[in-house]
């Protein structure tokens, strides 16, 4: 559209745009003129500048917002004279920079419309004279970005390969943030298994097997089917992947966070909460500190995978009855693992009791130096897995189902946290534990009290004994039986008849004390049951069946099976009433 009277060409309208040329206008200029408007038409320029416009007079103080629009409305033009002259051919510079030079005085009738001579016409005229190709300087500028491009993609190291499983077994890695109060710790092992502790306020032990396709690594956990977990390995580290995760059982991960690699033979702490894993040195001694402080002969050190102390965690506000359970199951559950040897490997268990004894420490000793705290005991029935099973110690090989066993369990507290399992026996745990001044007090009475009546000057009397096994048999009022083997020995009975002299003489033997302790002051003997003497373990049966009758498993397998013989115990208990007669 020509009108009269314009000085500048420019663009018009909203929704229908118009181009309006001044009139008089010769072919080639109007030609060079549509080519740029038309530039500003396809952009939509028409819309767009009305709209900047608006905004600066909304913020027509703010000296920022003008200079954006101008730098804006500069750039719109150069790319539109850019837009004409590609269309109108190279050889147009020349004519074009004259037609804008020649419209460039006047100004358009609304400043939002877009004009062809109206922004920085000079710099416009000066990029449309500019030779086409760059400077020296510039073409230096992009050769040595080219060369420093280069240079890196050269030294860049290549995307490292898919990893493969053999790369991730053994591996430890712990999470970059705390676990559930304590080091959230993961372990894959090479037979395709893994284990996971999530730290020291969640008692769950989390086991179960592993595979890799690909970069996606994925857990799959024996406590149920729809436990599954899966990451995606970056290096060295292993990053959680929620989608198609359900996580872990107590602790949550979100989306990206990681489990970053230990050290190859880290220890202590920071393997804490696996099987197998305990803490070394002052957190839990080593596994000859651990074997030493069992107390029977036929006492072990449960080995969890790796050879170590089994280790375990609870809360640690949970009662000794959780602790005694936990300790069980972590000591049965490795009979249950697939690597098993076939000499040892169970098909399944049920335990049928368990009893936890917190131990007081002897005299002159600490309880951390204690080389254990509790002594849990265990009676349980199991299903062997091979043909090959052997337990000559429980009379038991090859497969089938088995009733009644019983085992002690010496768990030891960890400075780091949690428990280590450091023996298994058959028998005599408590003997490392001191036991209750006042009941010992009041076993000592009653044993001098079986051959000494009554008690006289000229008749020196002794005992020694060693508690086998102890329970409580009632809570109101308190009652605890005690088994125990035992040695009087001094000058008592008469011979030749009343007044006759004394004759020196010992006895030694199982005893059975029931004690009440109903004002929690001192114990009351309720039952005293005393075997026949040691010696008639010769003779054999009657004197076995009485035993059996007497005495729970656990104390006959105390008395049998212990760390000393019947007959060494006994050999024991003379030698110390002999050294208390010499310096009596």
């Amino acid at each position: 559209m020509r009108l009269p009277g314009l000085n500048s060409a420019f663009v018009f309208g909203l929704v229908r745009p118009r181009i309006c040329l001044p009139a008089g206008l010769g072919p080639e200029e109007e030609r060079m003129i549509l080519a740029h408007e038309r530039a500003h038409l396809r952009r939509g320029d028409h819309l767009t500048r009305p709209l900047a416009w608006a905004l600066v007079c909304a913020y027509w103080f703010d000296p920022l917002v003008w200079l954006g629009y101008c730098l804006a409305m500069r750039d719109m033009e150069r790319c539109c004279d850019e837009a004409a002259l590609r269309g109108l051919g190279p050889d147009a510079r020349q004519g074009y920079a004259r037609a804008l030079l020649a419209l460039a005085a006047g100004r358009p009738a609304a400043p939002w419309a877009p004009a062809f001579g109206q922004e920085d016409v000079k710099g416009r005229i000066r990029q449309l004279l500019r030779p086409a190709h760059p400077a020296r300087w510039a073409l230096a500028l992009a050769g040595l970005g080219v060369a420093a491009v280069c240079a890196a993609l050269a030294f860049a190291p290549a995307r490292t390969a898919a990893p493969r499983p053999e790369d991730l077994a053994g591996r430890v890695y712990q999470y970059e943030k705390e676990g559930f109060y304590g080091d959230f710790t993961l372990r894959l092992e090479p037979d395709g298994q893994f284990w996971y502790y999530e730290g020291a306020a969640s008692s769950y032990i989390g086991h179960g097997s592993w595979t890799l396709e690909g970069r996606r690594l994925t857990l799959r956990d024996d406590a149920g089917p729809d436990l599954l977990n899966q990451f995606e390995v970056e290096g060295d580290a292993l990053v959680f992947v929620e989608e198609g995760s359900t996580n872990f059982l107590y602790l949550k991960l979100a989306d990206g966070e990681r489990f970053l690699p230990l050290p190859e033979g880290a220890g202590g702490q920071s393997l804490a909460g696996l099987p197998g894993l305990a803490g070394q040195g002052e957190d839990g001694g080593g596994p000859e500190e651990d074997a030493a402080a069992g107390q029977n002969a036929n006492s072990s050190v449960p080995a969890g995978p790796d050879g170590e102390p089994l280790t375990f965690w609870i809360n640690p506000d949970e009662p000794p009855e959780v602790l005694g359970d936990v300790a069980a199951k972590t000591y049965l559950a490795q009979f249950t693992r697939p690597e098993a040897p076939d000499t040892e490997r169970l098909a399944g268990y049920t335990l049928r009791e368990c009893r936890t004894v917190s131990g007081t420490p002897p005299e002159g000793q600490s309880w951390e130096e204690m080389p254990y705290q509790y002594l849990v005991q265990i009676t349980y029935d199991i299903t062997t897995a091979s043909e090959g099973y052997l337990a000559p110690g429980d009379g038991i090989a090859g497969l089938g189902s088995f009733a009644g066993i019983y085992r002690e369990l010496a768990v030891k507290a960890l400075e780091h946290g949690g428990y280590a399992i450091v023996s298994a026996g058959t028998g005599g745990g408590q003997q490392a534990f001191a036991a209750d001044p006042a009941l010992e007090e009041a076993v000592h009475n009653v044993l001098l009290s079986l051959y000494a009546d009554p008690p006289s000057p000229d008749a020196p009397l002794c005992e020694s004994h060693v508690t086998l096994y102890w329970e409580e048999v009632g809570s109101d009022p308190h009652a605890v039986r005690v088994y125990l083997m035992a040695m009087v020995k001094g000058s008592f009975g008469e011979t030749g008849g009343p007044g006759g002299r004394m004759q020196p003489a010992e006895w030694c033997g199982p005893v059975r004390l029931t004690l009440i302790n109903a004002d929690g002051q001192g114990y009351t003997p309720m039952e005293v049951w005393p075997l026949d003497a040691l010696d008639a373990l010769e003779g054999g049966e009657a004197w076995q069946r009485q035993l059996e009758e007497m005495f729970p498993p656990a104390a006959i397998d105390a008395l049998q099976n212990g760390s000393r013989s019947p007959r060494q115990l006994r050999d024991a208990l003379r030698a110390a009433c002999d050294a208390m007669l010499a310096g009596a």
